[in-house]
C-alpha cells in the first residue's frame, strides 16, 4: 500500500514537472507573437516644455530618489522589478513612509514573483500595505497551476511625482546600485529624470506632459486584471516586527548623510530637450507584440551618422534578427557595448551571448566588451548624436517578447552628447571584440569559465526565454 502511494506521488510530481515545462517554457517557442499592432496604443508623443537630467553616478542617483520623494506634494507612484535588502532599500522606503505620513497618496507596484521581499525585507510589505495612504500591489503573482504566467514579468523602473517629475532607467533598489564602496558586486547603471516645466493647468494633458503619459501607463499596470492588491492580516508578531523595522528605517534616514533636503537644483542639473516619446510593451501573457523592439529597429534604420548602443545582455534570437533588415542600417559608425566575461555577473545571459557573439560580427558594428571595474547594467541607445533612448529594455527575447518594458525616446543634441560622453567613458574601459580566436587578458576564474561553457547548450536551445 505504501509502495503504491509513493508511486502515485512520484507519478504526480513527474506529471506536474512535465506540465510546467511545456506550459511554462516550450509553449513560448510554439506561440508566434503578433508583429502587427496599432502604434499609438503603445507610443505617446509629447512636445511640451521639458528638461532631462542623466544620472550616472551611483550615490548621486540614490540621493536623487530621496529628493524626488521628499519633493512630492500630492502623489507618488513607484514601480520596480526587484528590491535588495540593505541600507539604500531602508532609506528609500523610509522616505516613502515619511511622504505617506505627511499625506501624500502613494501607489507602489512590484513584480509579483521577483520582488525579493524576503529575509530582512520580509516585514516591509506588511509595513507598506498597512499605511492608510499607501496602496501596495503585485503584478502577476506566482500561481503554481498557471505556468504560462511565470514569464509575464514586470521589468519597469519608474518614480512619478506630482505630474512634474519622472525617473526611469536600469536601476532596481539596492546597495549595489547606489553605494560608492568599491566592491565586486557594485553596478554601473544609468537613470534619466524628466521634468515638466510647462504651465500647471496643462499637466493633465498627456499630449503635453511626459510625466502624465507615463502616469497613464502606470495606471494601466496598477489597475490591470493581472495585478492584485497586497492585503495582509497581521499577527501580533508580524505587527511587532513591522514596528521594529519602521523604527530602524526611520532612524537610519534621519541620521543618514545621503539626504540633502531639497538642495538638488533640477534646472541646473538638467538640459532642455526638443521632444520626448514614451514607448512600452503591451500587457499580455505569452509572447507579446514586440513594440519596443520594433521602435528601436525603426531608429536603427533611420540613423545616418551613428548608432551607439549599450546593453548588459545581448542575446538576439532568430525571431528578433528576422525583424531587422540589415541592408537598411547605413549609419557610418555603429558601436555596441556589453559586459565581458570578466565583468558579467549573469552567467546564464552571458552564455547565451557567447553563442550569438560571432554572428553579430557579420554586421558592420564595433562590439565592445566592458572589462570593469564592476559590471554595466544601463540600457541606452543614441542615434545620430541627437535621439537618446533610455529605460529598462535589454537586447534579448525576454525584453522583446516576455516582460513589461518602458523606454523614453528623447530628442535633443545637448542631452544626447551627455549620454554619449558617459558611454564613451565606459568604452574606454572596454576591449574591442575581434573574434573567438583572439586572445584576451581577462581575469576570469576557472569556475566562471566552466559555468559559462556548461550553460551554453541550454541557453542555445532556450534563448527565447533569456
Amino acid at each position: 500500500m505504501k509502495g503504491m502511494y509513493r508511486k502515485n506521488i512520484k507519478r504526480s510530481i513527474i506529471m506536474y514537472l512535465l506540465f510546467a515545462f511545456v506550459f511554462g517554457g516550450l509553449i513560448f517557442r510554439w506561440m508566434e507573437p503578433e508583429d502587427t499592432f496599432v502604434e499609438h496604443d503603445y507610443v505617446s508623443n509629447v512636445k511640451g516644455d521639458h528638461r532631462a537630467a542623466v544620472l550616472e553616478e551611483r550615490e548621486e542617483s540614490g540621493i536623487a530618489r530621496l529628493e524626488l520623494i521628499d519633493q512630492a506634494e500630492h502623489s507618488l507612484d513607484i514601480t520596480y522589478h526587484t528590491i535588495h535588502a540593505g541600507e539604500w532599500a531602508d532609506l528609500f522606503f523610509a522616505s516613502v513612509l515619511e511622504a505617506a505620513d505627511r499625506g501624500i497618496e502613494v501607489r507602489i507596484l512590484f513584480d509579483g514573483l521577483l520582488h525579493n521581499m524576503r529575509g530582512d525585507l520580509r516585514s516591509l510589505p506588511h509595513l507598506l500595505s498597512s499605511h492608510p495612504n499607501i496602496t501596495l500591489k503585485y503584478y502577476e503573482s506566482f500561481n503554481p497551476f498557471r505556468p504560462w504566467t511565470w514569464n509575464n514579468r514586470l521589468h519597469d523602473k519608474l518614480i512619478l511625482v506630482d505630474g512634474t517629475f519622472a525617473m526611469t532607467g536600469g536601476r532596481n533598489i539596492g546597495d549595489k546600485y547606489f553605494t560608492n564602496d568599491e566592491n565586486d558586486k557594485s553596478v554601473n547603471d544609468r537613470d534619466v529624470v524628466l521634468i515638466y516645466t510647462g504651465d500647471k493647468e496643462d499637466k493633465d494633458k498627456s499630449t503635453e506632459n511626459v510625466v502624465t503619459a507615463l502616469s497613464d501607463y502606470f495606471d494601466s499596470l496598477f489597475d490591470h486584471e493581472y495585478t492584485t492588491e497586497a492585503i495582509y492580516k497581521l499577527s501580533k508578531n508580524q505587527e511587532r516586527k513591522a514596528t521594529i523595522k519602521n523604527k530602524q528605517m526611520t532612524q537610519m534616514l534621519r541620521s543618514s548623510n545621503h539626504r540633502i533636503d531639497g538642495k538638488i537644483d533640477w534646472l541646473k542639473l538638467s538640459v532642455p530637450i526638443d521632444e520626448v516619446k514614451v514607448v512600452h510593451n503591451p500587457l499580455e501573457r505569452l509572447n507579446k507584440k514586440p513594440v519596443v523592439w520594433h521602435e528601436l529597429i525603426q531608429m536603427f534604420e533611420k540613423a545616418e551618422k551613428s548608432i551607439v548602443a549599450q546593453s548588459p545582455y545581448i542575446i538576439p534570437t532568430n525571431e528578433m534578427i528576422a525583424m531587422v533588415d540589415l541592408k537598411k542600417i547605413n549609419a557610418d559608425e555603429n558601436i555596441i557595448l556589453t559586459n565581458s566575461k570578466q565583468a558579467t555577473p549573469n552567467l546564464l545571459a552571458f552564455s547565451g551571448y557567447v553563442s550569438r557573439r560571432d554572428s553579430l560580427m557579420e554586421s558592420d558594428l564595433a562590439l565592445y566588451e566592458y572589462i570593469g571595474p564592476h559590471s554595466i547594467h544601463g540600457k541606452t541607445f543614441v542615434f545620430d548624436s541627437y535621439i537618446s533612448v533610455l529605460g529598462s529594455f535589454n537586447i534579448d527575447a525576454r525584453s522583446a517578447f516576455l516582460s513589461t518594458e518602458t523606454m523614453v525616446i528623447i530628442e535633443g543634441e545637448e542631452f544626447a552628447r551627455k549620454v554619449e560622453g558617459n558611454i564613451d567613458e565606459l568604452v574606454d574601459k572596454s576591449q574591442l571584440y575581434i573574434g573567438n580566436n583572439a586572445k584576451d587578458n581577462l581575469d576570469v576564474s576557472f569556475i566562471k569559465k566552466v559555468g559559462i561553457r556548461l550553460l551554453q547548450p541550454f541557453t542555445t536551445s532556450f534563448d527565447y526565454l533569456l
